[in-house]
């Protein structure tokens, strides 16, 4: 059975500092990558996630599209896997969108990804990396501390990091062997379960159990921390001259009091999140 385990990095900032980059490739080369496709369709040719990954190679250390501030080729700096992997997920999408088309399912076609809308994150093949504990030993940055050891036991398939609420994580994906994912009976009793939202769970003998309610028990936080945005937000129109709705393209001057508290309301959204998923 495949199993992921989500862990916290505590990484330096030098460490943060790669992995927005290595994020950050991860989408302009999905976004080359993507572009590359729907041009090739519109000449009416049949694209191929693969033959477009051989032309990225061959010019992706050479194109003057890819050079840093000083003309070098910054796409060195970056390991492969972080350029290598969208290719893949490029075309796993795109079977996905014509599996679903032809079900006569809703389907939507791969989109272009924006820094700040969609997610930060980067993939890492399973021999490029290793586990001691609770640290890891990542490609390009070298050790980083977890702040937990890998829970199962198995065949590392996997992983990914990726950015969430300001904090960064590493999901491992793990093969780990039947026998140790399914617990052995220890009686002969038999007892029904019916899963709820009231409560979280409701047993045949009529004993329920509680949901934890993380929304419930956070919303005077969340309604504290989402008015002081709504605040700043209204502040920063007011001193830009903009009265009502915010117009397309048009972009706010960030502030530094700003940015904290959309963070701080972020981290608040996905602590409630992840004790929503939890709970079972």
């Amino acid at each position: 059975m495949l199993l992921a385990h989500r862990i916290r990095i505590d990484a330096t900032a030098i460490q943060r500092d790669y992995f927005a980059r290595a994020a950050g490739t991860a989408r302009r080369v999905w976004n080359w990558a993507l572009a590359e496709w729907n041009r090739q369709a519109a000449c009416g040719l049949r694209p191929n996630a693969m033959a477009l990954k051989k032309v990225f190679n061959r010019i992706k250390y050479s194109d003057p599209d890819w050079p840093d501030a000083d003309g070098k080729p910054w796409l060195r700096a970056i390991h492969r896997d972080a350029h290598a992997q969208p290719f893949a997920n490029l075309a796993k999408a795109w079977s996905r969108y014509f599996e679903q088309r032809r079900a006569s399912q809703p389907a939507h076609a791969p989109r272009f990804k924006k820094k700040g809308r969609s997610a930060d994150a980067f993939y890492l093949a399973n021999d490029k990396f290793r586990l001691e504990g609770r640290s890891a030993v990542l490609p390009k940055v070298g050790r980083v501390a977890l702040r937990e050891a890998l829970r199962w036991d198995g065949k590392i398939m996997g992983a990914s990091v990726s950015r969430e609420a300001g904090h960064w994580y590493l999901a491992v994906q793990v093969d780990v062997p039947d026998h140790l994912t399914r617990r052995r009976r220890t009686g002969d009793a038999v007892t029904g379960i019916d899963l709820g939202v009231t409560s979280a769970a409701t047993l045949s003998s009529g004993e329920k159990i509680a949901a934890p309610r993380p929304l419930k028990a956070a919303l005077r936080r969340l309604r504290i921390r989402s008015r002081r945005q709504s605040r700043k937000l209204d502040a920063a129109k007011a001193a830009a001259g903009i009265v009502g709705r915010i117009g397309k393209g048009t972009r706010l001057q960030a502030s530094k009091n700003r940015t904290k508290g959309a963070l701080a309301l972020a981290r608040l959204h996905a602590r409630i999140a992840r004790v929503r998923i939890r709970r079972w």
